[in-house]
């Protein structure tokens, strides 16, 4: 961009000479004579240039006291050098002289004075011609106009001057010394259009006792501009909002010109305040603004501002109408949203046309469907409507098969022509969708519930065999089933959860996210102690959350004796474990009439019917041979009620026997027996032990 001839100055007046006296030859060159002080005059004087915009300032000038004296002779060599007048006339030989005065430098930042005296001393004579002190340096001030400052934006309140032996950064509107004589170059950076810029100008010897005032001015009609098309706004603004052909953007850079924005002031907007706006055809449009009242509109890049226009919106009967918005929940297991003014499934809205639309020679629709409070939105395609197509169709791309709860706006925005003229109307309506209606249903069981039929179990037609083939210690589908569809819980638009746990144990937790099998899990718990356990579901999805608890009894059946029996106890006489030749079984020991051990101790709710059942082996023969073997149910006081007995003989011989009875809360173990009545007796080896349910 060529910014030359950007900053104007006008030319320099001249700095006139204070005063001069011819030097007179000294024919006496003994005689002597007295140099008083000079009576002194420091002119502050400052030429303004031609055709400032600020006027000059008014110089300070320095005090007699701080100004700097120097005498010589025709010769040059120095005979009084002292800052401020001297008070006692100085002795010098007669002869021509000059006084030189000075205050400061001829540099930056501060006032510069200088002035010359010269005469000739008589004999027995004092006087000496007046000193005038006068300023030796320049000033300067730099200055934008309007225009020039609303295409060239200054990121600094800094300008930059160089001479060759120095530089200063000096602010913008203020006037600042500079040196005299010395060619000056002036660089200004900033910004057109969000364009870095460097600008500069070059002062040719400015002349000392002048103020430069430089005014930039725009000379260049390369500009970046911001226009508008030969477009009145008049017939655009109906029911609070604006319609209108975009600005135009001319010598800027792609980039900068995409940044293009729109402002409105008046009504609400106090001053120019940035509205948002929507495409719509070849026209944008501008929504919210209220009816009747007079706005402005502009267009910007950076600083670059386009013309005002300004516009009114009107009321105006649309020559059609837009329906209004409803929504429900059709059901928890697809749960469609429903919008329309009568019936609108989550692809169509309906635009409901006037009787007159025969007479329109198009209808082009467009819209958008968002929410306040969660990210589910959708958008209207632009279609052009006709007597024959009376509606808009929602797109659905986002993936959003359920709308979520929450508040949700939907809008149509319609243009038409009717009778050669073109008119627009626009409609907002709010809907809220409700939070979805969740279900969760528990089906975890364990062995205690197959046989009791509880917690929704029903019991085998065939009796206890579900029962009895459950692990004991196990809680079988820990989990739930729900009634949110498996594309709702694969699609990650939706936030959703699933937490387990049983006995409110935190560190016996499963949490479940996107893991769906037929909209349920399922997680089996085992190795749960004999006892009574709580389980608890919870099921959150679209911010809904519902728990389910059941509780569960582990009891220890169906029980299957395995070794080593860790779990038996000894009552009287016997052994827990024992191996003989490989062989691993509960021993019973001949070293008394009776042995005896007991089973672990059942969890048992109520009362349970049960099945025991054993295989025994009889090790030798005694000297009497009235021998019995028994088992018998045991409860906490230490009474007995034998199930069955065996009083076989035989050495090594194998016995089975087995019974039913009950249990209840004070009866939960099994006692086995060894008795004969006197003498020492056979030894018995318990080598297999099962209890299980039973009818």
């Amino acid at each position: 961009m060529n910014y030359n001839n950007i900053l104007k100055v006008a030319s320099t007046l001249s700095l006139a000479v204070l005063f001069s006296c011819a030097e007179i030859e000294d024919p006496q060159s003994e005689a002597v004579g007295y140099l008083a002080a000079p009576a002194l005059e420091v002119d502050i004087t400052v030429q303004d240039i031609a055709q400032t915009k600020t006027s000059a300032p008014i110089v300070d000038g320095p005090s007699e006291s701080d100004i700097r004296f120097v005498v010589k002779d025709k010769d040059g060599n120095v005979k009084y050098d002292g800052v401020g007048l001297w008070t006692e006339a100085i002795v010098l030989p007669v002869g021509a002289y000059t006084v030189d005065a000075s205050y400061g430098s001829n540099g930056f930042g501060a006032a510069y004075f200088t002035g010359t005296a010269a005469g000739t001393i008589e004999p027995l004579d004092n006087e000496i011609p007046a000193l005038k002190v006068s300023l030796a340096n320049s000033l300067i001030c730099i200055e934008l106009d309007s225009d020039f400052a609303q295409h060239f934006f200054v990121g600094s309140s800094k300008v930059l001057l160089n001479t060759d032996s120095a530089t200063a950064e000096v602010e913008y509107g203020q006037w600042h010394y500079i040196p005299s004589g010395a060619d000056l170059e002036v660089t200004m950076a900033g910004t057109t259009a969000g364009e870095l810029v460097s600008l500069t100008h070059k002062l040719s010897s400015p002349s000392p006792k002048v103020a430069y005032n430089l005014v930039c001015k725009k000379s260049s009609t390369s500009w970046p501009s911001i226009t508008w098309p030969s477009t009145s706004l008049a017939d655009g603004a109906f029911e609070g909002a604006l319609y209108f052909t975009p600005a135009v953007v001319s010598n800027m850079s792609d980039a900068n010109a995409a940044s293009l924005t729109y402002q409105v002031k008046g009504g609400s907007y106090a001053d120019w305040t940035d509205v948002s706006t929507s495409d719509i055809n070849s026209y944008k449009f501008i929504s919210g603004l209220s009816n009747d009242v007079k706005y402005s509109l502009r267009a910007c890049v950076g600083n670059i501002v386009s013309e005002e226009l300004p516009f009114t919106p009107v009321t105006f009967q649309s020559c059609f109408s837009v329906g209004s918005v409803t929504a429900a929940h059709n059901n928890a297991d697809d749960m469609n949203v429903e919008l329309s003014s009568t019936t609108m499934t989550a692809n169509e809205m309906k635009v409901n046309l006037p009787a007159t639309v025969d007479e329109m020679a198009s209808v082009t629709a467009t819209g958008s469907f968002s929410s306040s409070n969660n990210a589910a939105t959708g958008s209207f395609e632009s279609v052009e409507l006709s007597s024959t197509a009376k509606n808009v169709s929602f797109t659905n791309a986002a993936g959003w098969p359920y709308l979520p709860q929450g508040d949700y706006s939907a809008t149509v925005t319609a243009i038409c022509s009717l009778n050669g003229s073109t008119y627009t109307a626009s409609s907002t309506q709010t809907a809220t969708v409700p939070a979805p209606v969740l279900d969760l249903t528990l089906s975890s069981y364990t062995s205690y519930d197959k046989y009791a039929a509880t917690n929704n179990i029903t019991k085998d037609l065939n009796g206890t065999t579900g029962a009895n083939n459950c692990d004991p210690s196990t809680l079988y589908n820990a989990g739930g089933k729900w009634n949110v569809s498996s594309s709702l819980m694969s699609n990650g638009n939706y936030a959703k959860e699933l937490i387990v746990k049983i006995d409110n144990d935190e560190s016996r937790k499963f949490k479940v996210t996107n893991e769906y099998e037929d909209n349920k899990y399922y997680e089996s718990i085992s190795g749960l102690t004999w006892a009574s356990h709580n389980l608890t579901v919870s099921f959150t999805f679209d911010g809904v959350t519902v728990n389910k608890s059941q509780t569960h009894h582990i009891t220890g059946l169906p029980y299957t004796l395995t070794h080593p029996a860790q779990d038996w106890a000894i009552v009287e006489n016997g052994a827990i474990t024992y191996t003989y030749f490989g062989d691993s079984y509960i021993f019973l020991t001949s070293d008394s009439s009776t042995g005896s051990v007991k089973t672990p101790d059942f969890y048992i709710l109520g009362e349970t019917n049960i099945s025991v059942s054993t295989t025994f082996k009889r090790i030798r023969d005694g000297i009497l041979t009235n021998w019995t073997f028994s088992i018998h149910t045991y409860d906490s006081s230490g009474n007995t009620s034998e199930i069955a007995s065996d009083t076989g003989n035989g050495k090594n011989t194998i016995h089975t026997i087995g019974g039913n009875a009950i249990f209840n809360t004070s009866c939960y173990n099994i006692l086995c027996r060894r008795y004969y009545w006197a003498g020492s007796g056979p030894d018995a080896q318990i080598t297999d032990f099962t209890i299980k349910y039973s009818e």
